[in-house]
């Protein structure tokens, strides 16, 4: 008569051919890591670069030069620019603020701070508001003479914007 010795799995032990439960989790991980790949790859995100504010241009240290633009010196109405004040006109807000032109044959005309971006130009003896400053294009801000606008932004690569590489 003889007898069989079986060794007995340890308890806890999964069977041979079962599953473990850190199996589960390998799985898990290995699907959100592809999941995520798969997500950089097809619809990449982007957020604005802080650096250029999302223009992907740097300044050159020419004096006014911010992201490759300097203050526009065209005949358009800024809002930094001397002489505006608080005016009583029928239909509109008391809180606006005006810009005055004296004509030289006498009389005026005024603009409120809707027309910032505007030329405001000397037509036949008569301010005339010609339309958006093709200087600056009503930005109030132009190319810099010196860098021309073309100095990349060394954060973003001239791009304006980075990569999101988390979720």
């Amino acid at each position: 008569m003889g007898f069989k010795i079986e060794k007995r799995p340890e308890p806890g032990a999964a069977a041979k051919g079962q599953a473990r439960p850190w199996h589960f989790v390998a799985a898990a991980l290995a699907m959100l890591l592809l999941f995520w790949g798969l997500k950089q790859v097809s619809m990449p995100d982007y957020y604005p670069c802080d650096a250029c504010q999302g223009t992907g241009l740097a300044s050159c240290g020419a004096p006014g030069c911010v992201h490759g633009k300097v203050p526009c010196t065209g005949p358009c109405l800024k809002l930094d620019t001397p002489g505006w004040h608080h005016m009583d006109v029928a239909g509109h807000s008391p809180d606006e603020l005006w810009m005055v032109f004296e004509h030289p044959s006498g009389g005026w005309s005024a603009w409120n701070q809707s027309h910032v971006g505007d030329a405001i130009e000397l037509v036949d003896g008569a301010w005339t508001n010609t339309g958006k400053c093709k200087l600056c294009n009503g930005t109030g801000r132009m190319p810099c003479p010196v860098c021309h606008g073309e100095k990349k932004c060394p954060i973003c690569g001239g791009e304006g914007k980075l990569r999101n590489w988390l979720w």
